[in-house]
């Protein structure tokens, strides 16, 4: 499940890369839900977050 995850949620990095890019822009969090929503993986909201957000 995790494997399927991280692999379908990001992109790779080519090898031998040592650093994380610099992001591109924030996270798409609906496509992130989604995969994990097909991978069959539940990502809690943190207490006190706004329902949808």
């Amino acid at each position: 499940m995790h494997d399927t995850f991280f692999t379908q949620a990001g992109d790779v990095m080519p090898d031998g890369t040592t650093q994380v890019p610099a992001s591109d822009g924030p996270p798409d969090i609906p496509e992130i839900m989604a995969v994990a929503d097909k991978v069959g993986m539940t990502i809690l909201a943190p207490e006190g977050a706004a329902a949808g957000a």
